[in-house]
């Protein structure tokens, strides 16, 4: 046992031994070096000190003896010199300041100096780097003026400016020798064009040069020293006849059913070059989502108006006006605020979000109706998205969905995932014309959701004011047997003067919202339906001193037809009816007011106007509802006639509630 822990005493220090010796010295810890002239010999001064440790990024331990060796050496790529060697150092003391001299090198090169130290076993450590330029460079020189000559042609003036300083911004310490005018051409190819020799700091020289027609030039001013030479000045010239600039100021505006365009007509050429201002044309192109269509060329004024004749529907367009002349097309200005122009959508509205965009990866589902949004959110864009399913509900789609079918069915939605109370996204319609409108209504769904604090407010826009018509909890109807139900919501728009509308839908976070109660919060709607559900209007009323008899036109709208009724005599509970007919058993000497109310399946419209008639016999045997007309009968020779029957050659007179009075001949016909 004894022996072999002997043993392994002497391999432990064995082991130590070696590792002393062959550690690495770090490298060394400063490097410096500068170039100078000394009695007009070029040469690079250097100065480093020898590193103090071992080379150990985690555990640097202090060196305990002197550093093999320290070695210096240089690379150029300009030279395809690699690692030449610059100088050597050793037996070196730790913390030793050593200093260097290097002439032997080509003035005008950056050059890169390595030092590294080595151990006894020739390991060396990473190295310290240091890049010199060896020579002296003088600043910038300075392009003073380019002039063409007539019409953008050769030939070519130019004033150019010698520089006064070092590219260190010191004084210039050694005399300019050139001033070089080059064309570039390609990466490391340059076509030299002018040469000044010896020029003098800081004075301006000027000389022409010719250019072919149509050319684009590209100038680089280089000026040198005997020991280097500095950073070029560039500058761009386009010589002869050049294409229009850029129009400016464009503008767009909205008038009526088209758009005004406005714009400031360029000065200049595209490329910097010469051009006649009074051969500019102009060309303009209408841009929508899917399509950029010219509308208009050869314009000589700044500005144009399109009339949208060819606009059936809202739709989001932006413009493209391009100046050009005989040289080709030039700049062009786009208006980047989108306008939504055309014809407010006419009633039925209807929106199911199920417009499919196919892609190469999978469907999308976007509306069929042109939507923007708004809100609260500084950074602007929406929450709102398009889809036809969500992974955040399972076997969820939209409101005639089915996730089995190939087709599914899409729907809007909202997420305030990471928003705060008071936030709000709201999604809004195009314009919608409900001028004819006697009452219009709109039906909806939405997803209510279980624990979800979201609201909707559901509005309508009418110029500059918002009428909310339903404001809805996504919790409030929701069913803890499935993740998220389709609701249907029914409401009457309130009457408003304006002729056209935009439908809200405004999802939001309650601003008295608990912070703990923040969480998911979404919001779905799907299934929209605005269309007008008109009354009762034109109503007959039949007078015998047997019965009265009430009948009317069945209301309709675009798909449906009322298919019930609810009449109400003399403020008494109303009576349904399933047939545009009513008939009462007359009492003596009675006056009726009588009302009809339409319904539409489950959605009421509104009353009728209020239908006057009496029993008293007065010879007012009828009254017609345009809204309602008294009417009377005479006989030929002018006697009224209180009890007509079938057959009846007879007298028609008619008072309308307007006052208008007119009388028609017609033979007389029970109903």
């Amino acid at each position: 046992m004894n022996r072999i822990l002997l043993l392994s005493t002497a391999v432990a220090c064995c082991w130590q031994v070696a590792t002393a010796q062959s550690a690495i010295p770090a490298e060394p810890t400063t490097f410096t070096g500068k170039f100078e002239l000394v009695e007009n010999v070029p040469v690079i001064n250097f100065e480093l000190t020898a590193p103090t440790e071992t080379q150990d990024f985690l555990d640097p331990q202090p060196l305990t003896e002197n550093i093999a060796k320290i070695k210096v050496t240089r690379s150029c790529y300009e030279q395809k010199e690699y690692d030449e060697p610059v100088a050597e150092f050793t037996d070196v003391e730790p913390g030793t300041v050593l200093t260097f001299s290097d002439d032997d090198f080509e003035t005008g090169y950056s050059y890169s100096y390595t030092a590294k130290s080595y151990n006894s076993a020739e390991a060396a450590s990473y190295g310290k780097y240091l890049t010199i330029f060896a020579g002296i460079r003088p600043e910038k020189p300075e392009f003073v003026s380019i002039t063409t000559g007539e019409k953008g042609s050769s030939p070519v003036k130019f004033t150019v400016k010698a520089p006064t300083k070092e590219e260190s911004g010191d004084e210039l310490s050694v005399p300019l020798t050139a001033l070089t005018l080059t064309q570039y051409v390609s990466y490391n190819q340059e076509d030299k064009l002018k040469t000044i020799e010896n020029p003098e700091p800081g004075k301006e020289y000027t000389f022409s040069l010719d250019f072919e027609d149509g050319s684009q030039v590209s100038l680089r001013l280089y000026a040198s020293t005997a020991y280097g030479t500095g950073s070029y000045a560039t500058a761009s010239l386009f010589v002869g006849n050049d294409v229009p600039g850029m129009p400016t100021e464009l503008t767009a505006t909205v008038k009526g059913t088209g758009v005004e365009l406005t714009w400031a007509a360029p000065t200049a050429g595209l490329k910097g070059g010469y051009i006649d201002e009074s051969a500019t044309l102009y060309k303009v192109e209408r841009v929508t989502t899917n399509d950029r269509t010219e509308i208009a060329r050869e314009l000589t004024e700044c500005t144009y108006t399109d009339n949208c004749d060819d606009i059936t529907a809202p739709t989001e367009l932006t413009y493209i006006v391009t100046a050009y002349n005989a040289q080709g097309d030039g700049g062009y200005a786009q208006y980047r605020p989108t306008l939504v122009v055309g014809p407010a959508i006419q009633l039925p509205f209807v929106e199911n979000f199920n417009k499919v965009i196919s892609g190469s990866w999978n469907d999308s589902y976007v509306p069929e109706n042109l939507w923007s949004t708004e809100t609260s959110e500084d950074f602007g864009g929406t929450n709102w998205t398009y889809n036809a399913n969500t992974y955040l509900l399972q076997d969820f789609t939209g409101v005639h969905g089915d996730l089995d079918a190939e087709i599914l069915d899409g729907f809007a939605s909202c997420s305030h995932k990471y928003n705060s109370p008071g936030d709000y996204d709201a999604l809004v319609s195009s314009k919608i014309n409900i001028s004819d409108a006697k009452c219009p209504v709109l039906t909806f769904h939405y997803a209510a959701i279980a624990d979800m604090s979201n609201r909707l407010s559901v509005r309508f826009r009418a110029g500059d004011e918002e009428t909310e018509i339903a404001d809805l909890g996504i919790s409030e109807e929701a069913s803890l047997e499935k993740e998220a139900a389709w609701v249907k919501k029914v409401v009457a728009l309130e009457s408003t003067s304006e002729e056209e509308i935009n439908l809200v839908f405004r999802a939001y976070i309650p601003e008295n919202l608990e912070s703990e109660n923040l969480g998911q919060h979404n919001v779905y709607i799907d299934g929209i339906y605005l269309d007008d559900y008109p009354p009762v209007e034109t109503v007959t009323v039949e007078n015998e001193t047997t019965g009265i008899t009430i009948t009317w036109e069945a209301p309709s709208n675009s798909t449906v037809t009322a298919d019930a009724y609810d009449v109400v005599v003399n403020g008494k509970d109303a009576v349904r009816v399933t047939e545009p007919k009513f008939e009462i058993t007359p009492e003596p000497d009675t006056d009726y007011i009588v009302t009809i109310l339409a319904h539409y399946g489950e959605i009421a419209s509104i009353n009728s106007e209020e239908i006057k008639f009496s029993s008293k016999l007065s010879s007012i045997l009828s009254i017609s509802a345009d809204g309602a007309a008294f009417v009377e009968y005479f006989d030929v020779n002018g006697r009224k006639v209180t009890a007509p029957e079938e057959g009846m050659l007879l007298i028609k007179h008619s008072t309308l509630t307007s006052g208008e009075r007119k009388a028609e001949k017609v033979i007389y016909k029970n109903r």
